[in-house]
């Protein structure tokens, strides 16, 4: 359990910093704030229009993780 906890610890940082520069790269796109000037809420964007194109890299990133932890 410990060694777990200490690689999830380690591994989590590479994959976190590559999303938020994702998150921040859509955030910029005409879509997101066009539906943020006609009064969207953070929820509503982030599920609606940020989530669907960032949950691919996120699975991808996630199967990388795995085998950098396993190996």
């Amino acid at each position: 359990l410990t060694t777990v906890l200490v690689i999830g610890a380690v591994i989590w940082a590479r994959p976190a910093r590559i999303l938020r520069s994702q998150v921040i790269k859509a955030r910029e796109y005409q879509h997101v704030t066009a539906a943020r000037a006609m009064g969207a809420t953070g929820f509503r964007v982030g599920t609606r229009h940020l989530l669907p194109r960032l949950a691919p890299l996120a699975a991808a990133q996630f199967v990388r993780a795995a085998n950098v932890s396993v190996m």
